[in-house]
């Protein structure tokens, strides 16, 4: 299934008007790479698949904490430049709570954050599961070239929350955002 996502204008949240959308998760056919632009990561520690830029590699090696970080080919990096990075964090959901209890305290701290006086947050998304939930929110600081701009992605599912932290400066987030989306969009748990 794949994910079809649209912005949800954050005052059409506080009267609880929401679009809803679909996510490819859980979907027996995983949304993968269809073409060398991307190669699919896979965790079987932690039941997920993404598409990660081939211009990314892993630091490090995969865990609770998985990083992969823009490496382009036959080119060093560079001190003092803000390096793209796609970070996914897991953790499990504290016994005695729901998926849907955690997804429910996230989405309320995010749309109060969003609310706040000078909030960054914008773009506040709630895709649809096949047996899960999601929010996706941007910090964005297009004012500041030299700011860590952010793509968040949480997922409740499994028993655990797969939080997934797309960063890079407003550039590469601006020149890049059909590359992230597709990133974004080819998440899937099993």
């Amino acid at each position: 299934m794949a994910l079809l996502f649209r912005p949800i204008p954050l005052n059409r949240i506080a009267t609880a008007t929401l679009v809803i959308a679909s996510i490819c998760i859980s979907s027996p056919v995983p949304c993968s790479a269809k073409d060398e632009t991307y190669s699919v990561f896979t965790s079987k520690r932690f039941n997920y698949t993404i598409d990660i830029p081939i211009d990314y590699a892993i630091d490090g090696s995969e865990g609770n904490l998985t990083t992969f970080s823009y490496h382009p080919a036959g080119e060093n990096e560079t001190l003092g430049v803000i390096v793209p990075m796609i970070t996914i964090v897991i953790t499990s959901i504290p016994e005695g709570y729901t998926e849907k209890d955690i997804f429910g305290s996230k989405l309320k701290s995010l749309e109060d954050d969003s609310r706040a006086p000078g909030s960054r947050l914008v773009d506040l998304e709630i895709p649809k599961l096949d047996g899960g939930h999601a929010i996706i929110v941007k910090e964005i600081w297009s004012d500041d070239p030299q700011a860590i701009n952010h793509w968040y992605v949480h997922v409740f599912d499994n028993g655990r929350h797969y939080f997934i932290d797309i960063s890079s400066n407003y550039k590469t987030f601006r020149e890049n955002k059909s590359i992230f989306r597709h990133v974004i969009e080819s998440f899937t748990t099993k």
